[in-house]
């Protein structure tokens, strides 16, 4: 029964190693981020789509009005 044990541990213990090993391998493989600040704005759509909401947000009433009075 102990035997089973340790077997199964130093199985664990391998398995976990091969995986964080994987994982490294994984990760220096990702490309790295744009540097500059125009680059990296550029493709993040969340970034954006946030922007957007906060300023649709502060003016809300003003759009409002608009949208009421230009209907076309």
């Amino acid at each position: 029964m102990v035997v089973v044990v340790v077997v199964v541990v130093h199985w664990l213990i391998f398995a976990l190693g091969a995986f964080l090993v994987y994982l490294l391998i994984r990760l220096q493989n990702v490309a790295e981020p744009p540097t500059s600040v125009e680059s990296s704005t550029l493709f993040d759509i969340s970034r954006n789509l946030a922007t957007i909401h906060q300023m649709c947000c502060a003016h809300l009433d003003e759009l409002k009005k608009l949208s009421s009075a230009k209907v076309s």
